[in-house]
């Protein structure tokens, strides 16, 4: 008995050490017309919001608002879920379920396609600036996807790889070295995703990529861990473990740093995390409302979060 108390008061300790008193920040919740989740937002110019939405095995949608969020436009209208959002030299790419890959160049008013052959679960994408990039996606933890894509005047799909694990999201750092993560995997890949070396980080599903920099970058995983890298995702530490039986509330989502100081954390009924000294400690704030928060994005004043049944909230930085 004396070794279950003993567990539990050390895995008290080591949360509390990362966690500091909770705060309260003024919010926003905007209501965007449609009954979608809201699955990625993004801010362009300090002023125009993009809003990717759908449901599983259902429609999905993008919407557009050039005046921070006080009114919005349907731009696209799709058959599957869009997924998430990549915004490259002024390019808006829609990464969907399906085996379409579309983006536009004037804000929403035309879009261009590339149709890839089967039907697959892409979650995230990124480019690199000769207007290539790699689509990621894959489904039931053991299957995951890579597909080299080329997006400018000649459109193709020029390499697709499978892997042992689904894989989430993607952040190409520069013209060779490539970061991707998944279900209990870090990966890099340094010639543009040809080849791909796993980290030792095991024990979650990760969800999620920030890096401000080319040298700087954070991961979170679905149920709670949290790393950091220093040398461009050559290393990973450990920064929170992966939930307990103890300690099972914290379900992640998102992760988001502007510099290598200063991010958020995002997760499921309401969680928002706060750091200012690159993840070593979170303030915890407690008053928004208990919904799922499934993307964030950091501009200069603001955090914007995308959640569940249409819902964008704008929260004042502190």
């Amino acid at each position: 008995m004396w070794k279950l108390v003993f567990l539990s008061f050390v895995t008290i300790f080591l949360f509390s050490c990362i966690k500091e008193n909770a705060i309260e920040l003024n919010f926003t919740e905007i209501q965007l017309p449609t009954d979608l989740d809201l699955n990625d937002v993004y801010v362009e110019n300090d002023s125009i919001i993009w809003v990717a939405a759908g449901k599983r095995f259902g429609r999905g949608a993008v919407f557009y608002s050039p005046d921070f969020g006080r009114t919005w436009n349907m731009v696209l209208d799709y058959d599957h879920e869009i997924k998430s959002l990549r915004i490259k030299n002024n390019r808006v790419y829609a990464i969907s379920i399906g085996n379409k890959l579309q983006w536009t160049d004037n804000n929403g008013q035309n879009w261009s396609s590339l149709t890839m052959p089967g039907w697959d679960y892409f979650s995230a994408a990124d480019f690199f600036s000769d207007e290539s990039g790699l689509l990621v996606g894959g489904e039931n933890f053991g299957k995951g996807i890579v597909n080299k894509v080329l997006t400018g005047i000649n459109t193709a799909i020029s390499d697709a790889d499978t892997l042992q694990h689904e894989m989430t999201d993607i952040h190409i750092l520069n013209d060779s070295s490539v970061i991707a993560v998944g279900y209990g995997v870090i990966l890099r890949s340094d010639n543009r995703g040809q080849n791909w070396i796993p980290d030792n980080s095991r024990g979650d599903f990760f969800k999620a990529i920030s890096f401000p920099d080319s040298i700087n970058g954070f991961v979170i995983g679905d149920y709670g861990s949290i790393y950091s890298s220093s040398d461009a995702g050559i290393n990973w530490n450990k920064i929170k473990g992966s939930n307990t039986f103890f300690n099972n509330n914290n379900r992640f989502s998102d992760i988001s740093f502007i510099n290598k100081d200063y991010g958020a954390v995002c997760g499921r009924k309401g969680l928002l995390w706060i750091s200012e000294n690159s993840a070593e400690t979170w303030k915890p704030v407690n008053n928004l409302p208990d919904v799922d928060f499934n993307k964030l994005f950091i501009t200069q004043n603001h955090l914007l979060l995308a959640s569940k049944a249409a819902k964008l909230f704008i929260v004042n930085k502190p």
